[in-house]
């Protein structure tokens, strides 16, 4: 029988986080209201703070299954994630509240579930003055919640949990492609490890026969230092180009997927979510599904990724484009790569907000070899790129399916049984 209980009823705490003591480096894991989107926890705004010189209460430590609720903040506040996982020592700042639920009482995985579907009525128990409001504790102690037996709560939870399961794995495997196609990158046009190994008489590794002919076995002097070989000194502008396409958002198509900075990870050449067109009420860019968005303002340099489909972004990303199709690869790689994002942040200008311009991104130089190698680079990497974009749509499709369930589940309009076997997970 589903009963009606309130939150401060099913939870061991609800308390607020503490204001760190942050430091650059060191320290244990701070997360704050960045660090919840799109129903999830991620460390990756995560600050530090010493908790030797400003001890955490013991209360405040995460563990597993702790609901993290924004409770300030315009644009963030109700926001809720669940830690599934702690890949370190972590606490939050004053702008996040713990709900650490009771196993006794509710089933923890189908509390976050219940509590990512009302969002809505978590910001509405918020108090103050516009741009001021704050999400009290005991407001959200008195939040009221229907719950299924437990065999229920936790079969719902299987459901939903297994939909997560397959987001979170397409995510680890875009991260292995990106750091496969990194590293490539790095080894063929960095580090010159096939002309390195032919100079020294052994044959390149990971490499068949008939690629490793294309690369020459000497170096010879450039502006840049010993390079292949037969190689030039060229310019990043050769592979790539600027595709300025300003638009008005009266001008797109409703439905137009619109990529800001905060959509775009950090590190990471797949970009997983973007936004609607709807919510824009400013000039924009057109970009096109293969191209390239570089996050131009400092604090977002390492903001690279390979556009999954068409829409429109910030004016503050550079929409890049091959210059040859069979340039993708190279050129999504070099702009990604930590030497050339050091080079932006030296040229970019600004007191406030530094930007970098196009014409200082399209000047950094680089050893570029004959086509034939470009070419061989990018049969090599583009199926990965391409896998990406495959698991990135997949994904939104699967948290798509997750959303609709998700309320109507929690809701009881729809029923599930348990136990459930799903996705291959142990009942």
């Amino acid at each position: 029988m589903t009963r009606i209980r309130r939150l401060g009823e099913i939870t061991e705490v609800i308390i607020r986080g503490a204001a760190p003591r942050y430091v650059e480096s060191g320290g244990v894991a701070v997360l704050n209201q960045k660090c919840i989107r799109n129903q999830r926890v991620s460390y990756e705004d995560a600050r530090r703070t010493d908790a030797e010189s400003r001890p955490i209460r013991a209360d405040r430590w995460l563990r597993q299954f702790d609901i993290l609720v924004n409770s300030t903040g315009v644009g963030t506040l109700g926001r809720v994630g669940q830690v599934i996982t702690i890949p370190e020592p972590t606490t939050v700042d004053s702008h996040v509240t713990i709900v650490r639920p009771a196993p006794s009482e509710v089933h923890p995985h189908f509390l976050g579930f219940a509590l990512r579907s009302m969002q809505g009525e978590i910001e509405s128990l918020a108090t103050g003055s516009t741009g001021q409001t704050e999400l009290s504790r005991d407001h959200l102690r008195e939040l009221t919640l229907a719950l299924p037996p437990l065999p229920e709560q936790r079969a719902i939870a299987e459901v939903l949990g297994a939909l997560d399961d397959k987001i979170e794995a397409n995510e680890r495997m875009n991260a292995t492609l990106d750091e496969m196609a990194r590293a490539l990158f790095k080894s063929w046009f960095v580090d010159f490890d096939p002309v390195r190994a032919k100079a020294e008489g052994r044959q390149p590794s990971h490499m068949d026969a008939a690629t490793a002919a294309r690369f020459p076995a000497s170096f010879e002097d450039s502006a840049l230092g010993p390079i292949p070989a037969g190689w030039r000194v060229g310019e990043v502008g050769d592979i790539v180009q600027s595709a300025r396409n300003s638009v008005q958002p009266s001008e797109v198509e409703p439905g137009t997927a619109y990529v800001g900075l905060d959509h775009i990870p950090r590190r990471s050449l797949a970009l997983a979510d973007w936004g609607d067109v709807g919510s824009v009420t400013s000039g924009k860019v057109r970009f096109r599904k293969g191209d390239i968005l570089f996050g131009r303002l400092r604090p977002y340099f390492t903001k690279v990724v390979v556009a999954p489909l068409d829409g429109i972004c910030s004016s503050d990303i550079v929409v890049c484009r091959p210059t040859q199709s069979s340039y993708l690869a190279a050129a999504a790689t070099q702009l990604a790569d930590t030497a050339f994002i050091d080079y932006c942040d030296a040229a970019s200008t600004g007191t406030r907000m530094p930007r970098v311009s196009w014409e200082d991104m399209s000047r950094y130089p680089m050893a570029l070899p004959a086509d034939a190698i470009l070419e061989e680079f990018n049969a090599l990497v583009e199926p990965w790129l391409s896998l990406m974009c495959v698991n990135t749509h997949e994904s939104r499709t699967l948290a798509e399916l997750r959303d609709t369930l998700l309320p109507r589940l929690i809701s009881g309009e729809v029923r599930v049984k348990a136990p459930v076997c799903i996705l291959g997970r142990d009942c």
